[in-house]
């Protein structure tokens, strides 16, 4: 494997034949979709996080109080994963009140 030396770009004709993030030579690469970081998107897969670790946390409850596993990493595991998106929540949950208090009190 060889690696190919980098030319200096002296001029700005240089630089558009190299290709921007969203050229043709590269399709897809850098593309943001919006729909993908909006806050609601965020909002709602903190919630759905939230939801699948807790049903993660109950399953494994189960699974040591009906004998059918003897390993409690695997419940600490998932109760601790539980705890980190709960509190992940929050954090999203108390930004976007923060931000909502902030826009409230600007003055038009």
């Amino acid at each position: 494997m060889s690696i190919n030396p980098m030319t200096q770009i002296t001029s700005f004709d240089q630089l558009s034949q190299v290709g921007g993030v969203n050229s043709p030579s590269n399709p897809g690469v850098g593309s943001i979709n919006e729909d993908k970081y909006s806050f609601a998107n965020a909002l709602t897969n903190a919630i759905d996080d939230v939801k699948t670790t807790q049903d993660a946390v109950m399953e494994e409850a189960y699974k040591l109080a009906t004998g059918q596993t003897d390993n409690l990493h695997d419940i600490t595991i998932a109760s601790t994963e539980a705890n980190l998106a709960v509190q992940l929540f929050v954090q999203i949950r108390n930004k976007a009140v923060s931000a909502y208090q902030e826009l409230m009190n600007m003055n038009i």
